[in-house]
């Protein structure tokens, strides 16, 4: 029996350990830099597969509860440290133990002969002035006066816990409800986009491209409207957006996020004087059936220049001298001719029965479109982690208490204590300035 009670306790210690280390601030800190490490690394995909392979498989999200477990215990196990009182050592109202004063780090005596006839009043009253507030006591050891202020500044870190629960909370939340998809359109073009329970319409009104002097883009615009399907229905957003300055609608934030060239390719029947077309932008295929063959527009070059060793590229971003880069395949995906073709615009190409061809080209912008949820519980967390960081780097909770010991022999003395949980040498000043206006009473008390 003795050996199983041994057992259990060994266990039972064991468990307390593990619980210990769990809930430290060593494994929180190591689990949310995990978590961070991941979740960066989900980023590099696109969202489709990242929420598949990365923010809804059972180690991430086994992973995130542990971080939220991690930080629910070091929240409940400080509120159990802050529910025991402000005052340090339990030295509250119901105080009994006279050993928990010696948790003071500061401590001085006045006597009978030194001490002032009046120091009671006198006590109150400079405290009152260096902004503290008081509370009369009842000790074993005799009447006291305890002295606080900055009392929220214990709850910094508790804050901090907190808010920073609620921003894994609602990123995570935002992470799972979320979606993203990118919309390419040219001027005119219209777009429908879920926003809500509503399908509205999003149009292109225009979209522009500023350059610097050597030819590289200095910034892209696009000028958009979100509007009903009644094209007869007002205007509920006109706007113009360009990189780092999106269009939020509701729960969508509509970000410019690309632009680029799309050209468009025909294939003409001269005999039956059909045409077939189709808009390409570069890494784009289209089949022309009435041919049998794809094209796969590889490069678009508005200004092409050919360098010594053949290299491909655009002298500018002004269309003077306007070519594509393409390859055929036919129907079974075999190459059709070289690997890559180069025809200028306007040309053609002869095909058995056919032509083929690329007449028109034209800038479009790409619109990054995505939806997230919880940002007002991400918002709240951020206020309150930094409402927390805030009350503990810069609301210092200090305390005094000043005791008149009740025994016969220690009447008329005068006992202060003083604690403060951080800026220690801070305190030590305005502890011993307190001390020496008791003592002298050289501060003149208005």
């Amino acid at each position: 029996m003795k050996m199983k009670d041994k057992k259990a306790a060994m266990q039972l210690r064991n468990l307390s350990r593990l619980l210990t280390s769990f809930t430290s601030m060593q494994c929180g800190i190591f689990l949310i830099l995990l978590l961070s490490v991941l979740s960066v690394s989900g980023s590099f995909l696109p969202h489709a597969e990242a929420m598949e392979a990365v923010y809804r498989s059972w180690w991430y999200v086994s992973l995130f509860i542990l971080v939220a477990l991690n930080l629910l215990a070091c929240t409940l196990r400080r509120l159990q440290q802050l529910r025991k009182g402000y005052s340090i050592s339990g030295t509250g109202k119901n105080s009994s133990a006279a050993g928990e004063l010696s948790a003071y780090p500061y401590r001085f005596e006045i006597d009978k002969s030194t001490a002032r006839p009046d120091s009671r009043h006198h006590a109150a009253e400079l405290l009152k002035q260096n902004n503290y507030h008081l509370q009369d006591l009842k000790l074993p050891r005799g009447e006291a006066l305890l002295a606080a202020k900055g009392r929220i500044g214990i709850y910094g870190s508790l804050a901090t816990h907190l808010g920073l629960l609620l921003i894994i909370a609602a990123a995570y939340y935002g992470v799972l409800t979320g979606s993203e998809e990118l919309a390419q359109g040219f001027p005119g073009e219209r777009i429908a986009v879920s926003i809500g329970d509503e399908t509205l319409v999003l149009e292109i009104a225009d979209f522009n491209i500023n350059y610097r002097e050597d030819g590289s883009v200095h910034q892209y615009y696009s000028e958009l409207i979100i509007r009903s399907q009644d094209p007869e229905s007002p205007l509920l957003v006109h706007d113009t957006i360009y990189v780092n300055n999106p269009l939020r609608y509701g729960r969508k934030t509509f970000y410019q996020s690309s632009y680029g060239w799309a050209v468009n390719a025909y294939l003409h029947d001269p005999f039956s004087g059909r045409t077939e077309s189709a808009m390409l932008v570069p890494g784009q295929e289209y089949y022309f059936a009435p041919a049998g063959i794809t094209v796969q527009l590889l490069s678009f070059y508005p200004d092409l220049e050919q360098g010594d060793q053949g290299h491909l590229f655009s002298r500018s971003p002004e269309p003077r001298h306007p070519h594509t880069l393409f390859r055929l395949l036919d129907q079974d995906n075999q190459l059709l001719g070289p690997p890559a073709q180069l025809l200028k615009i306007g040309d053609s190409l002869e095909l058995p029965q056919f032509e083929l061809g690329f007449d028109e080209f034209h800038n479009f912008t790409g619109i990054l479109i995505k939806e997230t949820g919880g940002t007002i519980c991400l918002l709240s967390g951020s206020i309150i982690f930094l409402a927390g960081l805030f009350l503990c780097f810069f609301v210092q909770p200090r305390q005094i208490l000043m005791l008149w010991p009740g025994a016969a022999k220690d009447e008329g003395k005068l006992i202060i204590y003083g604690w403060s949980r951080t800026d220690r040498p801070a305190f030590a000043v305005e502890f011993y300035e307190i001390v020496n206006d008791l003592v002298n009473g050289r501060r003149e008390l208005s």
